[in-house]
């Protein structure tokens, strides 16, 4: 690996007098000038960090796409060299990276994007500057998708094109998904899922596949995009961490936050027209005109002739024809010469709108009195809700909690009941929730190397003897406070319980065992 942050005299065990045997040290670099490295002169801003603070989790068991990774990063600026008055290259947007190292490895904590930089005022007094920085979910978060129509592609697949149309990860790891989807996309700027005026996200995009398929979506410290499927935890035996009444800080309750015994997931089967249908239309009231040399485009979303209000998607959509699509004339009420020829119009074409670009290549100023966009047309018609529920544990708990998943690309209804079927197994007893587990790095080599080394999704052991904890979990959140010039390292760990229900798994499972529901 690069050595970036080479240095790294921040945090040095010689320096800071550390109780373990090996050195430990902290680097963080910026790319300042935007050019995709990060071994400029003044890229390097290990020198000056005072402490670090990193947040990356999901906000609870059940979402499938993490939140927005945090790292804020506190900086010596005596000499004013990140206050952006005064350093015009300081600029949000750009690319940071955040190091480990220990016992002579290096491996990244976090790697995201500056979203502000806020130096402190006065030439007196602390004079230091707060980097804010968040990672590529903050990209995927805020993006508008723009996708041709996506037929029979696996999930990650989907994820992968979704992601590639937004930036340009420095890698990736995506299971090969369980799943392929008939269709995808022609949701993702529909009304009926998004609200009316709102645009599709890239992060919503990938929160509908993965609620699809039950996978999750993340950001690795590296900055890698990850997609795990729904088999990856229950396939993974792996320990990576045991904490045995070792961890200085750890929250445990059993309430009902994560109790459902009703499940409802809903479906959304398409049908093809089978022949072509007009999908967009220029209102008849409104004629624009296009003048000599110039260039007008028109988004177009597709939406059902039948009843305007319902928004489609468009197979194999057709060029515009002339005549057929479009037609020009130098006057508004269709009258007088037909200019039509002097006109170009191309239409680039997505999963559920086209923006046309209609162009004047004549001498005269036209009113386009014609444009249209045909294709076959694709459908949801009342997509059904597959229903899994038990009722002893409505009585044993005395309510009947709810829980409704949205598949919007699952078409299979045997899917759908698989999925709430196997939900239920998960939820329909409260289990323990476990959080805010907590050690210092530092106390151990052991220690500082599970610091080092763990990662959300890594299967970890927690024993508690007060609270009677004892099981395996999967990391579901991790976070890391460095502070006191790298002296004081906390990792903080929010997990899920790694054995939450009893699920047959071929050559895993023993036939006369306690696994009784199948994973699907």
């Amino acid at each position: 690996m690069p050595r970036y942050g080479s240095t790294f005299k921040y945090g040095t065990a010689e320096k800071y007098g550390a109780t373990t045997p090996a050195s430990v040290a902290y680097g963080a670099v910026v790319d300042w000038n935007n050019d995709g490295d990060f071994i400029d002169a003044d890229e390097d801003i290990s020198p000056d960090v005072i402490s670090i603070d990193i947040h990356r989790s999901f906000a609870d068991p059940i979402a499938r796409t993490a939140t927005v990774g945090r790292c804020t990063l506190i900086l010596k600026n005596d000499d004013k060299a990140y206050s952006p008055e005064l350093a015009p290259n300081k600029l949000p947007r750009r690319e940071v990276r955040v190091f480990m190292n220990y016992n002579g490895l290096t491996v990244e904590k976090f790697r995201g994007f500056i979203d502000s930089l806020e130096p402190d005022a006065g030439t007196k007094g602390s004079r230091r500057v707060r980097l804010e920085c968040m990672d590529a979910i903050a990209l995927l978060q805020d993006a508008e998708i723009l996708l041709a129509l996506q037929e029979n592609k696996r999930g990650d697949q989907l994820i992968s094109s979704i992601t590639g149309n937004i930036y340009t990860p420095p890698g990736t790891a995506y299971d090969v998904d369980l799943d392929t989807f008939p269709f995808a996309a022609d949701t993702w700027t529909d009304d009926i899922v998004y609200g009316a005026g709102k645009q599709a996200r890239a992060l919503s995009a990938i929160r509908d596949v993965c609620t699809s398929d039950w996978g999750i979506f993340w950001i690795r410290a590296d900055g890698y995009p990850v997609f795990e499927t729904r088999h990856h935890r229950l396939l993974d035996p792996t320990v990576k961490a045991t904490l045995s009444d070792t961890m200085s800080e750890l929250n445990y309750q059993k309430g009902t936050n994560l109790l459902y015994n009703e499940i409802k997931v809903t479906v959304y089967p398409r049908t093809v027209g089978t022949t072509n249908e007009v999908l967009w239309a220029q209102e008849t009231g409104s004629i624009p005109s296009v003048n000599a040399g110039a260039t007008s485009i028109f988004s177009a979303s597709f939406r059902d002739p039948n009843n305007l209000d319902i928004e489609l998607g468009g197979k194999n959509v057709v060029a515009p024809v002339i005549t057929t699509d479009y037609m020009m004339n130098v006057a508004a009420d269709g009258s007088g010469a037909d200019l039509s020829a002097d006109f170009t119009v191309v239409a680039t074409v997505y999963a559920n709108h086209a923006e046309i670009a209609v162009t004047n290549n004549g001498t005269t100023v036209g009113y386009v009195t014609k444009l249209q966009i045909r294709g076959l047309a694709i459908r949801m018609y009342a997509p059904p809700t597959l229903l899994a529920s038990s009722g002893l544990s409505q009585t044993r708990y005395k309510s009947k909690r709810t829980l409704p998943i949205d598949s919007i690309l699952q078409s299979n209804v045997n899917v759908g009941q698989q999925l709430a079927n196997f939900l239920l197994g998960l939820y329909k007893v409260p289990p323990g929730e476990v959080g805010g587990v907590m050690f210092h790095a530092r106390r151990s080599a052991t220690f500082l190397t599970y610091a080092r080394d763990l990662e959300i999704s890594d299967r970890i052991t927690l024993a508690e003897a007060q609270t009677g904890v004892g099981a395996d979990y999967f990391i579901n959140a991790i976070g890391h406070k460095i502070s006191d010039g790298g002296k004081r390292h906390e990792v903080q760990l929010d997990v899920v319980n790694a054995v939450l229900g009893n699920f047959f798994m071929l050559d895993v499972s023993q036939l006369d065992g306690t696994d009784t529901l199948a994973a699907f």
